[in-house]
């Protein structure tokens, strides 16, 4: 068997030849790091949602829209109702959208103070307030 190309192939070759892919979305499966802030737990959990090309997709499509039902998502994204739903259920619990279910039809949208607190996260880290500065480009690591 020949092995398809890009990651999302690989994976494929993956589940055809019947071995175990690490659930990356299962947070028991994460090594915990002692001493971590709390914003960094939070950083932790959005980026690890965001860690999927579909689920960026859903919050990119979120962004454009400013407001979707489920079946709105299924009609641009290559997946499964059910998979769709999963992945909204990822990025709700990950705070970064929010919804409403109303029978068997679900509204989502971002929720916008996550999205301007991963800004400002990212921007801290290039930019740590207390400094005034951005990392250092000194370090031989960086020429």
């Amino acid at each position: 068997m020949d092995l398809p190309e890009g990651v999302f192939g690989h994976l494929l070759w993956l589940r055809l030849r019947k071995k175990t892919i690490p659930p990356y979305d299962d947070p028991t499966t994460m090594k915990t790091i002692e001493g971590l802030t709390t914003e960094e737990e939070r950083a932790a959990a959005i980026f690890r949602a965001l860690g999927n090309p579909a689920r960026i997709r859903i919050v990119t499509e979120l962004a454009r829209r400013n407001i979707c039902v489920t079946g709105d998502l299924v009609d641009v994204l290559p997946l499964a109702q059910s998979t769709v739903s999963q992945h909204l259920k990822v990025l709700k619990e990950a705070g970064i959208i929010r919804g409403v279910t109303d029978g068997d039809s679900a509204c989502y949208c971002l929720e916008p103070d996550a999205v301007r607190w991963l800004a400002t996260f990212c921007t801290d880290i290039c930019c740590p307030p207390e400094q005034g500065q951005g990392i250092s480009r000194s370090a031989a690591c960086c020429d």
